[in-house]
């Protein structure tokens, strides 16, 4: 799946339950305090807890074998769908 972000945008915390891979076609991304530039590839080990963010915007693709867990429960008016479609 691909996935933009603005400049200065993050998404909210989640947990890993499964593998998780990014390849940086544009832009930046902060991931668990790493920082990734285009035509990087970042692994995310299952487990982990982060948030995606960057400073000037960005352009990446990313395969999830699992769904994710929200920190915050995906509270919301109808709860916060999967990030990477699960």
């Amino acid at each position: 799946m691909q996935l933009p972000l603005l400049p200065g945008a993050a998404t909210p915390v989640f947990t890993t339950r499964a593998p998780l891979e990014l390849w940086l076609r544009a832009g930046d991304v902060r991931l668990g305090g790493a920082t990734a530039y285009a035509n990087c590839f970042v692994i995310v080990e299952a487990g982990a807890t982060l948030e995606v963010a960057s400073d000037f915007g960005a352009l990446f693709h990313a395969w999830s074998d699992g769904p994710i867990e929200w920190a915050d429960g995906g509270k919301g008016k109808a709860g916060r769908p999967d990030l990477f479609g699960f």
